[in-house]
């Protein structure tokens, strides 16, 4: 895989040799573009079993959600806002990841018989991250619990301000923390010191993760009616 060398006034990428006979072995036993077979080479998957498994990507090759810090809490908490019917906002970002974590939730939280809402800031008039005065307009409306998803790692100050207010937050983070986590019910972010064995987890992954623990609580004899089943077939 391509590396990033720094050198005194210059960055240089500094590509990994290629392994032409492993390369075109794996793009024929599993059809796959000779680009793609290398990079799988590269990142150790030289078998064609270990390289398709990979690319399939089966639900019983994820972590388990129960492993990853605080997500169990959160999990706990969740589905038991659903169960009393509370109101729940989801507060996601506004880049790509944070979409998609955002619509995640809110798509399987609907699934398994909430109302949630959500809350995407404004790029350009809010910016990164939570802010207290859109915090405030949601407690304003009448939401008691909010989870944050791809932000909320580094809002102490204003999880503590919304606290104040009364609202329960969960952060659902995957950028690094900084030496104060904020005073939340949950903080689920894999890169806190120790906290989980796979790190490198995207918002949205850990979003499906959460959905996971949530629909196991609600659901545990998979005895949804059929359209629900359909559109949570994806969760295990």
């Amino acid at each position: 895989m391509p590396t990033l060398s720094t050198a005194p006034g210059r960055l240089r990428w500094k590509v990994a040799p290629q392994d032409p006979a492993e390369r075109d072995r794996l793009a024929v036993a599993l059809g796959i573009h000779p680009v793609v077979a290398q990079v799988l080479v590269n990142r150790g998957y030289v078998d064609s079993d270990s390289a398709f498994r990979f690319l399939d990507a089966p639900l019983d090759a994820l972590n388990d959600p129960e492993t990853v810090v605080d997500l169990p809490l959160a999990a706990d908490r969740l589905a038991s806002a659903i169960r009393a019917h509370e109101r729940v906002t989801i507060y996601g970002d506004y880049d790509a990841d944070g979409v998609t974590a955002t619509t995640i939730l809110l798509r399987g939280f609907r699934a398994l018989g909430a109302s949630p809402e959500f809350y995407i800031p404004s790029r350009f008039n809010e910016g990164y991250g939570i802010n207290s005065a859109a915090l405030n307009r949601i407690a304003d409306g009448g939401t008691r619990i909010v989870v944050s998803v791809d932000c909320g790692v580094s809002a102490v100050e204003e999880i503590a301000q919304a606290r104040a207010r009364g609202l329960e937050i969960i952060v659902v983070d995957h950028h690094e923390p900084g030496p104060v986590l904020p005073p939340a019910h949950a903080v689920v972010d894999p890169k806190r010191d120790g906290a989980s064995t796979f790190r490198e987890y995207s918002a949205a992954g850990l979003a499906f993760q959460l959905l996971r623990a949530v629909r196991h609580r609600l659901d545990p004899d998979r005895r949804l009616n059929s359209d629900l089943a359909r559109r949570l077939k994806l969760l295990g």
